[in-house]
């Protein structure tokens, strides 16, 4: 199965993919290192992703609370087809892959190609707050390819999409997936005859 990395030429890395390159923590744990006196590098306090273990929801919400909310100038709307007719795919952040495809790593904004007919799959999430569990009982908790299929047998949705899309959903620095990466995976499911995506942001 294909994957895909962004155009890094074109855009250059970002700084947590810089800070991963040197083994250290995304931007929002950089800042907690410099708050809390955790582990430092060089003179921006940068905190090793290692030193780091679970953190609580209300740590999460305070290390992103100063993340800009993007603003469009004008809304992308379309009028898909009737679900009864329509051609659905997945589109999850659970850092999902199949066994012979590239893990993910920090800062990897690129998607991986999942084949809808394959159940060998593994999360590649590395952040520390992602239970395993749920995935590890039941896929479909964060790939509901059964219920679709299940949909798509009852005459619900027209048929089910034969390849879906996996991002890492742990980013802070969302401008290579806003610029590169999320455009090339809509343009991928539209070759595909996609009409419609379920979004299981996890």
């Amino acid at each position: 199965m294909p994957q895909y990395q962004p155009n890094r030429t074109a855009h250059g890395p970002s700084r947590n993919e810089r800070a991963a390159s040197a083994g250290c923590a995304p931007a929002p744990l950089r800042a907690c290192a410099r708050r809390c006196g955790g582990c430092a590098k060089g003179s921006y306090g940068v905190g090793h992703a290692s030193d780091w273990g679970m953190m609580a929801d209300e740590d999460i919400k305070a290390m992103t609370a100063d993340i800009e909310t993007p603003v469009f100038e004008s809304t992308a709307f379309t009028v898909p087809r009737r679900l009864s007719e329509a051609t659905v795919a997945l589109v999850t952040t659970a850092s999902l892959h199949h066994v012979d495809q590239d893990d993910f790593g920090p800062a990897d904004t690129g998607y991986r190609v999942l084949d809808g007919t394959r159940r060998d799959l593994m999360t590649g999430h590395w952040s520390p707050n992602f239970d395993t569990i749920g995935f590890a009982a039941d896929v479909n908790v964060v790939f509901p390819i059964d219920r679709l299929n299940e949909l798509a047998a009852g005459g619900v949705i027209g048929r089910v999409a034969d390849h879906h899309l996996s991002y890492a959903g742990n980013q802070f620095d969302l401008s290579a997936v806003r610029l590169d990466s999320g455009p090339a995976g809509a343009r991928f499911l539209k070759r595909e005859g996609v009409d419609v995506v379920l979004l299981t942001p996890v």
